[in-house]
């Protein structure tokens, strides 16, 4: 259950806003965590859980700070060999089920697959249009 909303202007380029709820039948309070960065146009999202329970817990799924997305979604990612990852866009729409990009390599995972990805809500983008989510994995590893 939602119980407030809190916003406040950390730099004037920063905004974070906290939106606490409760369990109404269990003591768990969550805080959903965004920071806009709007010179940048970069959302953060975390969450921050807290619990009165007497025991130890175990958190089996989170997915309350997804984002929504609906309409038409084009995927892009990326594919390929070293410093050759960029040239081949992949760019598919997003349909029922469930998309997966992975990689199983290790330590040099970003050498055939790019832990990147462009989200689209205005058809395919382009080089120069479109309006766009994008995101990356700093360090990929296997991922």
């Amino acid at each position: 259950m939602f119980d407030s909303l809190t916003q406040s202007n950390e730099t004037a380029d920063i905004t974070a806003t906290h939106i606490r709820l409760h369990d109404s039948a269990y003591p768990f309070d969550v805080t959903l965590c965004f920071k806009t960065h709007h010179d940048e146009d970069v959302v953060e999202q975390w969450i921050e859980l807290n619990h009165a329970e007497k025991g130890a817990v175990t958190l089996q799924r989170v997915e309350s700070s997804s984002l929504m997305l609906g309409g038409d979604v084009y995927l892009t990612h990326f594919f390929g060999d070293w410093a050759k990852e960029m040239l081949n866009p992949i760019t598919e729409q997003i349909t029922p089920g469930t998309k997966v990009l992975d990689s199983k390599i290790g330590v040099r995972a970003d050498q055939f697959r790019n832990p990147s990805f462009v989200l689209s809500f205005d058809g395919p983008p382009t080089e120069t249009s479109g309006r766009v989510l994008g995101g990356s994995l700093a360090w990929s590893g296997s991922f």
